[in-house]
């Protein structure tokens, strides 16, 4: 194979002449453009001198419109001192232009105040609307607990109901829901009582509804939950707390008396009317039954869910 054939001398010294050449002409024509004779025709250089300054002075204009005055890099300080120590800087600018922004920022500041306080005053009138009371709960074991969680996390997803998440509950049984109590006076009958169960096993099984929560019927939004199957053990557990309660004088509400207690393991509150179809196909996706231990009985106040006391079955400790 015949190697690829080098470029002869004559034309590498070709290629450098004509190198420079075009360099000598680029510079003649720019000479040409700077000394033109005043006596000819000089319409050329004015045309070049008109763009030239055109552009520079819109270039100008843009920087000076559309740069904020806080980024200029050379401070001007005697403006300052006429804002009476507001820390603005610029150059170029007038002190009505710098006295302005600064009284824009002012105003902003107050305004992000004025809409701070009016969230804290919307959560507080929130907090106060919120139903309050304290309950007597039945807490599961951790691999049921977690299977309910599983439930509420699937609806908060699909953004039909967050509000068990939000006030910070944990998957239960409510036994008793009472308005008002001294917790002091529940916390040895409940030691007492819990000292004498066992673990109780528990089955959800099925999925229902209230239209309403039993302590909030008329103010909309439905309640879904898990039912467990209604043993006897647990029949029987709840008889107990209840018999507990009235010996402290205690006056229980009637949907959570003995014959009327309706046993729910709540997964979604406040669902509109609107979405309760969308959340029944949630759930009815889940693998029913799901098994597992009532393992604690405990006493939270709500809302939001702060639990006062719990005490596990079939122990003396308290937890």
């Amino acid at each position: 194979m015949k190697p690829f054939p080098r470029s002869t001398p004559r034309t590498r010294k070709r290629s450098v002449a004509d190198k420079k050449s075009k360099k000598k002409k680029r510079r003649r024509s720019s000479k040409q453009i700077q000394n033109l004779n005043p006596k000819e025709d000089h319409s050329r250089k004015d045309d070049r001198i008109r763009r030239v300054s055109g552009h520079r002075r819109l270039r100008e204009e843009i920087k000076r419109r559309h740069r904020p005055i806080r980024e200029f890099r050379d401070w001007d300080r005697k403006k300052v001192e006429e804002l009476n120590g507001h820390s603005v800087y610029c150059k170029g600018a007038s002190s009505d232009e710098v006295r302005r922004s600064s009284e824009l920022d002012t105003m902003a500041q107050g305004q992000r105040e004025s809409d701070a306080a009016a969230a804290a005053a919307a959560a507080e009138a929130v907090i106060g609307q919120q139903q309050k009371g304290y309950a007597v709960e039945l807490y599961f074991d951790p691999a049921l607990e977690n299977q309910v969680l599983k439930a509420w996390n699937v609806l908060a997803r699909r953004q039909i109901s967050t509000k068990l998440i939000e006030i910070s509950a944990r998957p239960h049984l409510t036994l008793l829901s009472i308005p008002s109590l001294d917790p002091l006076r529940l916390q040895a009958p409940l030691r007492s009582l819990t000292a004498r169960l066992d673990p109780l096993p528990l089955s959800l099984s099925s999925v229902g509804a209230f239209p309403s929560s039993p302590s909030d019927a008329g103010k909309g939004g439905g309640v879904l939950f898990l039912a467990p199957t209604p043993s006897a053990d647990l029949l029987n557990l709840h008889s107990q707390v209840c018999d507990a309660l009235r010996k402290e004088g205690i006056e229980l509400p009637e949907e959570f008396r003995p014959g009327s207690w309706v046993p729910h393991c709540s997964v979604a509150q406040d669902v509109p009317r609107s979405r309760i179809a969308d959340a029944f196909c949630v759930l009815r996706d889940l693998k029913l039954p799901v098994s597992g231990y009532a393992m604690d009985i405990g006493l939270v106040e709500f809302s939001p869910v702060q639990e006062i006391f719990s005490f596990p079955l079939g122990s003396n400790s308290e937890s």
